[in-house]
């Protein structure tokens, strides 16, 4: 199952497909699955990054809920949280939003947005991203119910030539000796292409990038060749299976894709030698899910 973005006259919404082999896959019917709240509410013009897990009998999502300014502007970006007991039919927390910017002068003062989402025991860990006035990060939230959650952290992923100019994490999975990350970044300015590369973590503060990332670059061809992103990661009989948006040169139309990766050749220390129990829906959780990103604006979000 995979839970995707989808926009359409800049309104962003959340959609479902479904696939038998993870590679050809089929749009439920009655998309979307998750609309805009009412106009007004924290929520009221676009729904967008879903993050789906099946926990306790149950799917739990956590989403971006975006408002605009008349001329069509980022206003607030935060995130909420919906349980459904089929994957189709949501319920939206009545006290949504569950996360919200930080204090005056914090560096998530301004927005929060992206949840990855895993279980840890007997609590939720939350990735997410920040943004200020100044600048933003990558930070880490816990809660017990996955609804009251408190900042315990940043994330510190180093850079390295490719991904100097910006960063973004979009997938995190655990594992028995620690987390996996997928992310994407890229150098120079906004226009360059994105890349894909992977890094480790035995606390999920500290990163140790992949010392040959990107491990997926673009490619000059029709539909990929502006850059590829927002990546999430399956391990498949030792194989990754790595599913990401991306775009055309000069488009901001985005499709999804896949690239298959034998573990073996792209060793993560962690992980080379167990098998993963996903728990997050990253482009693929709790071993049967997926959150896959397809936004065609990306004037509304932050990137």
């Amino acid at each position: 199952m995979m839970w995707y973005s989808g926009e359409s006259n800049s309104i962003g919404n959340i959609g479902l497909a479904t696939s038998t082999d993870g590679l050809a896959w089929t749009p439920y019917p009655q998309n979307p699955v998750l609309t805009p709240g009412a106009s007004g509410e924290w929520d009221g013009n676009s729904v967008i990054e879903a993050w789906v897990i099946y926990d306790q009998g149950q799917y739990k999502m956590w989403y971006g809920g975006q408002t605009w300014t008349p001329t069509n502007q980022l206003n607030s970006f935060q995130i909420g949280y919906a349980t459904s007991l089929d994957g189709i039919h949501w319920t939206k927390y009545s006290g949504n939003p569950v996360f919200t910017p930080g204090p005056a002068g914090s560096w998530d003062s301004m927005w929060v947005y992206r949840p990855i989402v895993i279980v840890t025991g007997s609590s939720y860990l939350m990735f997410y991203q920040g943004s200020s006035q100044s600048g933003g990060g990558r930070g880490i939230a816990t809660s017990s119910d996955g609804i009251h959650w408190s900042r315990i952290g940043v994330i510190n992923l180093p850079t390295s030539t490719w991904d100097s100019y910006r960063q973004r994490v979009t997938g995190v999975m655990e594992g028995a000796g620690g987390f996996l990350m997928a992310f994407d970044g890229w150098t120079g300015t906004d226009a360059d292409p994105t890349d894909i590369g992977l890094a480790s973590s035995t606390d999920g503060t500290n990163w140790t990038p992949y010392p040959d990332n990107p491990v997926i670059t673009a490619r000059s061809s029709t539909w990929d060749g502006g850059g590829i992103g927002y990546p999430m990661v399956v391990l498949v009989n030792n194989q990754y299976y790595v599913y990401f948006s991306a775009y055309p040169a000069n488009s901001l139309n985005k499709n999804i894709g896949v690239a298959v990766l034998p573990a073996s050749q792209y060793p993560i220390p962690e992980y080379t030698s167990m098998q993963f129990m996903l728990v997050g829906a990253v482009l693929a959780t709790a071993g049967c899910l997926a959150f896959l990103n397809r936004e065609a604006r990306a004037k509304h979000r932050p990137r």
